[in-house]
C-alpha cells in the first residue's frame, strides 16, 4: 500500500474518540464493543501499533489486510464502519469471544482485537500460503495424494479440537481454510461459529448453508 494510499485508509478508518461521538450527536455506538472477559487474558490492541500494508482481500461486510503488529507479519480484518449495525457489532463480539481462548496449531492464531466503533478490527497471524480455495481455484493447484491427506489430516485436527471445547464452526468450507509457509492447513473464520451450551441449544443463523460444520 503506497503512502497515498495508507493516508486515505487512515482517514476512512480513523480510530475516533469518545468526544468525537459527542460532537456528532448520536448514540449510534457504544465506547467499546462488550466482550465476556474472565480477567485472565489480555487482547485488546492499540490500534497506533498497527501498520497496513496491502488489501488481501474484500467482502460485504469487511476488508482483509497484511500488516505489522509489534514488528510480526499479521492479518488485520477490518469491518466497514459503513454497514455497522446491531447485528453485526453482536456477531464480531461472538467471534473475538471464541478465538480468544482458542490455541491450536491447525485452528488459525488470534493476537487480538481492536473493539472500539466503529473502527472494529480483529488480529490474527498472517497465513502467506493464502486459502486452499485460492490455490486451487485462482492459482489452479492440484493437490498430490499424499498432500491432499495431509489437508485432510490438517482440517480433522483443528475441526475435533474446536468440537471437543463445544465449538460449532458452522462454515467450514476451502475459503476458510488458510496455509501457511510449511503448507500446514489451518481453519480460519469464525464469525459465524457459536459456542454449544450444555443442553446442544444453539441460534438459529448459519454461515454458508452447504458447509455448516
Amino acid at each position: 500500500m503506497g503512502f497515498l494510499q495508507k493516508q486515505s485508509w487512515l482517514k476512512q478508518h480513523s480510530f475516533s474518540s469518545k468526544r468525537d461521538y459527542e460532537k456528532m450527536g448520536t448514540n449510534a455506538y457504544q465506547n467499546y464493543v462488550a466482550i465476556p472477559n474472565d480477567g485472565t487474558d489480555v487482547w485488546e490492541i492499540d490500534p497506533r501499533n498497527l501498520k497496513f500494508e496491502n488489501k488481501v482481500a474484500s467482502g460485504s461486510y469487511g476488508d482483509l489486510y497484511k500488516g505489522t503488529y509489534c514488528s510480526q507479519e499479521v492479518a488485520i480484518k477490518v469491518l466497514k464502519p459503513e454497514r455497522l449495525n446491531t447485528d453485526l457489532q453482536k456477531e464480531f463480539a461472538q467471534e473475538v469471544f471464541i478465538m480468544r481462548k482458542v490455541r491450536h496449531k491447525n485452528v488459525v492464531q488470534f493476537l487480538g482485537a481492536c473493539t472500539q466503533p466503529p473502527n472494529l478490527c480483529i488480529i490474527t497471524e498472517f497465513m502467506s500460503g493464502g486459502s486452499v480455495y485460492d490455490y486451487l481455484h485462482k492459482q489452479k493447484g492440484v493437490f498430490r495424494l499424499p498432500s491432499l491427506l495431509k489437508v485432510a489430516i490438517d482440517v480433522s485436527k483443528g475441526m475435533n479440537y474446536l468440537h471437543q471445547n463445544n465449538i460449532i464452526h458452522r462454515d467450514l468450507k476451502a475459503a476458510n481454510l488458510l496455509m501457511d509457509e510449511n503448507e500446514v492447513v489451518k481453519v480460519a473464520d469464525f464469525g459465524v461459529a457459536r459456542v454449544k451450551s450444555q443442553s446442544g441449544v444453539m441460534t438459529a443463523e448459519t454461515g454458508t448453508y452447504r458447509w455448516m460444520a
